[in-house]
């Protein structure tokens, strides 16, 4: 399956559908090769916080920001996000492909992380989602889809949603 879709739009369903797909032992074990990868080439640091900002500014080369189609949400699986980047060089995706990206490869390298949904300033929706990474006993807001550094809140929180 590469994509699934959520009917009627509904964030509570997504980001179910979201968490059931990083609890998935197979689907991680996918993104944990990945992530290998990712980090294959750099050198041990004691500092845990080194290798998620070196993942973090990794991703952040790899994607492409772009909505859903219309009133259709679709979140893709961690085998069809890891096959689009080995393909094409870049995962095309909206916020919660992208955070299903950072989240799959934190989590398969040992780091606990949730969900964030937020509303977007203008909004009283529940309009976008992240991650937050824990680190020592910190969560760190990790958003791929905005021109911000590592470790930047983009806006209020409202709801998390743990996965650990």
């Amino acid at each position: 399956m590469q994509a699934i879709v959520i009917k009627n739009n509904n964030v509570e369903k997504t980001v179910r559908k979201m968490i059931e797909i990083l609890r998935d032992p197979i689907q991680l074990s996918i993104m944990r090769k990945f992530s290998e990868d990712i980090l294959r080439n750099t050198k041990y640091h004691k500092e845990k916080i080194i290798d998620v900002i070196r993942v973090f500014n990794f991703l952040k080369k790899k994607i492409r920001f772009l909505r859903d189609i219309y009133k259709i949400e679709t979140v893709k699986t961690l085998k069809h996000i890891v096959e689009e980047i080995q393909k094409k060089g870049k995962l095309v995706g909206d916020c919660d492909d992208l955070s299903m990206l950072i989240a799959g490869v934190l989590k398969s390298i040992g780091y606990p992380v949730r969900f964030v949904v937020t509303a977007t300033p203008g909004s009283e929706k529940f309009n976008h989602i992240f991650v937050e990474a824990n680190i020592d006993n910190n969560w760190y807001p990790l958003d791929l889809t905005l021109p911000l550094p590592f470790a930047v809140k983009p806006f209020r929180m409202i709801k998390r949603y743990e996965v650990i």
